[in-house]
């Protein structure tokens, strides 16, 4: 994960700078980075597909561009062979429709999660 390498590397340099050599601490600050990088990963593509235009600033693209997120994998982790070959027949493709579609099928398993 990009945000988790960058992150990785500024906390080497700031290790580097105040001179810490630790090995264990070094190994859990590359844990804590990498566990954080995921989490801003998982978090812009939900935000993707399911933020608010006016909220985040754009349209979110994902699912027309293709693109591997973390919903399209775990969406394919645990859907049926049925809506597997829906994904397939809709996913990466600009039609309005094709998009709505893969949005019923993440809502079919769940994948957004009720905001209360």
């Amino acid at each position: 994960m990009k945000t988790g390498h960058i992150g990785y590397t500024k906390v080497l340099l700031g290790y580097a700078f105040c001179g810490v050599t630790d090995p264990v601490c070094i190994e859990q600050a590359k844990s804590l980075c990498y566990k954080f990088g995921y989490l801003c990963q998982v978090q812009n593509d939900f935000t993707d597909c399911y933020g608010d235009p006016k909220d985040i600033g754009k349209v979110g693209t994902d699912i027309e561009e293709g693109k591997c997120t973390w919903l399209a994998i775990k969406f394919l982790e645990v859907a049926s062979t049925d809506q597997k070959k829906i994904f397939k027949e809709n996913y990466g493709k600009t039609d309005p429709l094709c998009v709505t579609r893969i949005k019923q099928l993440y809502d079919e398993v769940s994948m957004k999660i009720s905001e209360k």
